[in-house]
């Protein structure tokens, strides 16, 4: 038991060693299965290590590959051999667990009847638990030099690199440059006859919106799950209404002539991410770039921020004339806490997790809202580059 720990422990703190340089590590977990002498098939299990850790770096140099043999070495070969006796079954999946892996390989290599050699291994990210990428390859024994069972042991690893294509690996980071412009400019008119006094009269109320937003956004995305960052609002809504009421109700029942004319302005200028996120016990910025490429070679950006809090003045002005109901005061100025929100998803746009730079600067998107009419347009620019 106290070897079981130690063994934890160390493994710990070689997981938490690996994580400061941001390596997306994968642990090869390997047996030989099938009839006959296994033996013989042995050396196919280094050769597989060595040919997809080569590979793999090739196209994802941020990454790192390790197996049991690694393991072994760490920890020294005879305490090794000691832990994975028959009496800890599934220790290795314990040992991977404790190191952090983000992708754990299942690899069987051996021998089936009819002289015939096997290889078959599964991809397995430990965020989901569910094997993503499966592989196999089968040939003859052939008893001399083996070139075709090593053939097949190559052909494997890169079907299973090449299912790496709709997965980061390796973290794209650089600046994701994102302004929102909104405009809302809405005149209306509402009319229509009133009676009262023994007179005919009219109410009229026409309302003008003229509304402004210009929201930028500077990310810096530097790593899959942190973003950084500065923004800057400017805000500007008036509303004015003006109402005229031939038939005014007065408070004590009497009807008469009243004129009303209100005016609304909001005004802000908002700066910062909100940095309310924690990690490990400190504050982050309250912003994801999230990546997702498709089976059809695309990719879209989630994009997902949080302004800080900033003061926000809105200034109400009313004045009324007529027979009652007259309202000649001063304005009416308020300050209230406010920040901004940003959530929109963009593309797709063409590429994959091996490509070595993601960059864009598509057209404006224009979007109208049905009910209101507000336009909101979005400009993207963006250059993302990883290792």
């Amino acid at each position: 038991m106290k070897i079981r720990s130690y063994l934890v422990l160390l493994l710990v703190a070689f997981a938490l060693s690996a994580s400061y340089g941001q390596k997306t590590r994968f642990f090869i977990m390997s047996r030989l299965v099938g009839p006959g002498e296994q033996r013989r098939v042995s050396g196919a299990v280094s050769y597989f290590v060595t040919t997809f850790d080569n590979k793999l770096k090739k196209i994802y140099p941020c990454t790192t590959v390790l197996c049991e043999n690694d393991i072994g070495v760490l920890l020294g070969h005879e305490r090794m051999r000691n832990l994975l006796g028959s009496e800890t079954p599934g220790l290795m999946k314990n040992i991977s667990d404790a190191l952090g892996c983000d992708f754990l390989i299942s690899l069987e290599i051996g021998t089936l009847p009819g002289e015939k050699f096997v290889v078959n291994a599964s991809l397995i990210p430990y965020q989901t638990k569910f094997p993503t990428v499966h592989a196999s390859a089968y040939s003859d024994l052939t008893g001399t030099s083996g070139d075709q069972n090593l053939a097949d042991c190559d052909e494997v690893a890169q079907k299973l690199i090449d299912g790496l294509k709709e997965i980061e690996i390796c973290p794209f980071k650089g600046r994701v440059k994102i302004r929102t412009v909104s405009d809302l400019q809405k005149d209306t008119t509402v009319e229509y006859p009133v009676y009262c006094n023994g007179a005919d009269g009219i109410f009229k109320e026409k309302k003008a919106i003229d509304n402004h937003a210009d929201n930028n956004w500077e990310l810096n995305r530097i790593g899959i799950t942190r973003t950084e960052g500065t923004a800057s609002f400017l805000l500007r809504e008036e509303t004015k209404i003006e109402i005229q009421d031939d038939c005014y109700t007065c408070p004590s029942g009497r009807k008469g002539s009243r004129m009303l004319n209100e005016e609304h302005k909001k005004k802000g200028e908002l700066k910062g991410l909100s940095q309310e996120s924690q990690e490990k016990g400190h504050p982050i910025s309250d912003a994801r770039v999230d990546i997702r490429f498709s089976t059809d070679g695309t990719y879209t950006l989630f994009v997902k921020a949080t302004s800080e809090k900033g003061d926000i003045i809105l200034t109400n002005n009313k004045h009324a004339e007529g027979t009652c109901g007259v309202i000649n005061g001063p304005p009416e100025i308020l300050s209230q806490k406010s920040n901004v929100p940003l959530k929109y998803t963009f593309g797709p746009y063409p590429g994959n997790s091996q490509d070595k730079i993601l960059k864009e600067t598509p057209d404006p998107i224009v979007e109208i809202n049905p009910i209101s009419g507000e336009k909101i347009t979005y400009y993207l620019e963006f250059d993302l580059e990883r290792d």
